[in-house]
């Protein structure tokens, strides 16, 4: 089990995702500009530039901070990876023989919740045969999910098929993370 991080703390004893924590943190900062900017605007004395009072300046000035700080801290929200998925087993480019039996397994992780349970893990096989395809496992949640490889359509299908694992990982906000597919392809016959 992962340890436990201080963000993941807060979350799981106040329920504080990392949007909650953006949102209570623009409405800090925006009360705290309208109380002081108004301290400050009723100790001047009545002063009108253009025909824009000074509340209107603040306003504006308001805008234009609080939208440059919400695009820094969406912005660097949207760069971090969510949700990573690890295909452990079985290995990129593995070679399968008809009957073969595989483990599926995997992980994911979370950057504000950790190790990921299994139940946050779903599973999905792709047969490829020649021009096309079909289902082989449906999306299944868990981990260590056993499969056998298939059975080839026709002699040419032994060069050609290959199987497309796919795993995505859910956090507990439903946000998702795809490890890209990797391909087991089949053995030729002798």
């Amino acid at each position: 089990m992962a340890a436990s991080n201080p963000k993941r703390r807060l979350k799981r004893r106040f329920g504080f995702s990392s949007a909650a924590r953006i949102c209570i943190g623009y409405v800090i900062f925006a009360g705290l500009w309208i109380y002081v900017s108004d301290t400050l605007i009723r100790q001047l004395p009545p002063v009108r530039t253009l025909g824009v009072d000074l509340q209107t300046i603040k306003g504006w000035i308001f805008i234009v901070g609080s939208a440059g700080i919400l695009y820094l801290l969406l912005k660097g929200r949207a760069t971090r990876r969510r949700d990573v998925p690890v295909i452990e087993t079985p290995a990129e480019g593995t070679l399968f023989s008809v009957g073969q039996r595989f483990i599926l397994r995997g992980s994911g992780t979370d950057p504000e919740e950790g190790q990921l349970a299994a139940s946050a893990l779903t599973w999905q096989v792709i047969k490829h045969h020649a021009t096309h395809t079909h289902p082989f496992l449906e999306p299944t949640v868990g981990n260590d999910i056993e499969i056998v490889a298939p059975d080839f359509e026709d002699l040419d299908g032994a060069r050609t098929s290959y199987l497309e694992l796919r795993l995505t990982a859910t956090d507990t906000s439903g946000s998702l993370g795809l490890q890209p597919a990797i391909a087991c392809r089949s053995s030729p016959p002798a």
